[in-house]
């Protein structure tokens, strides 16, 4: 009977503890969902207030950027329709001075980048002509260097050798007395200055040599513009094999044929004498001289007329040659 008293209140016993801790998890229990209930509460109104802080500065934002905007496109409208006295919009609704001007400071920034990389970095090739009377003044002759002058050849063991074209020296030294000399060709500007100074190393003859950096964009290809020359058109003689490598084509042309190393070539010798014709102070528009005897065939026409001219005067000195004989 004792033991089964004792096993009873000892039942008894473990039950109330085993009721007890129960108790006292399911409480601990009770309160870790509470508490847990409470940060997800309290995260809950967090991420609200996150939320609703942007969506606050967005709208704020798109309020500024689009008045920005707007007062951005009136002031370019007034610009475009005051182009020619912008002083008007000055006194206009919304007229605001930076958003006015900002569109002057990109164009003018545009233009400038524009301008430097589609146009030479001069827009005067030669300096002003002192104020002389123009009968004093030589005439200025454009020569293109590369074709016209010499040509170009690579060598094993020597690289780069320059041929010049046959009675270049005589010719550069007689023109170079009669006009102003300016090389304006399509090489690099530094191996032009390099040819020129080895051909003429005290720039005796090549004062002016414009390259490759002086040509202009026209379309998709770089041409020569003449009226960057700052010279009076009708006193300026161009000498080139390609018509097509200028801007607009010449009236004072002369189309030289190509040189590529000929040895038995004269086509100097007979641009020396029509040059020497055209530096006659009696000329006074080159261009209507070389219009009148042919336009760009004006070296070929000139060729054939010296020629017949040489012809009949050796025809003449046998005839009065003959004449004297027989007097004899």
């Amino acid at each position: 009977m004792k033991s089964a008293i004792r096993t009873r209140m000892l039942a008894r016993r473990f039950s109330t503890t085993a009721s007890q801790s129960e108790g006292k998890q399911n409480q601990k229990a009770n309160q870790n969902q509470e508490e847990e209930q409470q940060q997800e509460e309290e995260f809950d109104y967090d991420d609200y207030q996150d939320q609703q802080r942007p969506s606050i500065f967005r709208k704020i934002f798109r309020v500024l950027s689009g008045a920005a905007l707007s007062v951005f496109a009136l002031n370019s409208y007034y610009l475009y329709i005051d182009e020619a006295n912008a002083d008007l919009s000055k006194s206009r609704f919304g007229y605001v001075s930076f958003f006015y001007n900002f569109p002057l400071f990109v164009r003018a920034k545009t233009n400038q980048a524009s301008d430097f990389l589609l146009k030479p970095p001069v827009t005067k090739f030669l300096p002003d002509q002192p104020p002389l009377r123009p009968n004093m003044l030589n005439k200025t002759l454009v020569l293109n260097f590369e074709g016209t002058l010499y040509s170009k050849d690579f060598e094993a063991g020597q690289g780069i050798v320059l041929h010049l074209r046959p009675g270049f020296q005589k010719f550069i030294d007689e023109m170079s007395k009669l006009y102003e000399i300016v090389i304006y060709s399509e090489e690099d500007s530094q191996f032009l200055t390099e040819a020129t100074m080895t051909i003429d190393p005290f720039q005796k003859y090549f004062t002016w040599v414009f390259g490759r950096e002086f040509l202009v964009l026209s379309g998709a290809k770089h041409v020569k513009d003449l009226a960057l020359l700052n010279r009076d058109p009708r006193k300026v003689v161009v000498v080139d094999f390609d018509k097509d490598i200028y801007k607009n084509e010449p009236e004072n042309l002369i189309l030289l044929s190509k040189y590529q190393g000929e040895e038995n070539e004269d086509s100097l010798r007979y641009l020396s004498v029509f040059l020497n014709h055209l530096a006659n102070p009696n000329v006074k528009d080159v261009r209507r001289e070389i219009k009148k005897y042919g336009g760009l065939d004006s070296l070929e026409n000139y060729k054939k007329e010296v020629q017949e001219r040489a012809a009949k005067l050796k025809k003449s000195q046998r005839y009065f040659t003959g004449d004297n004989k027989k007097k004899n």
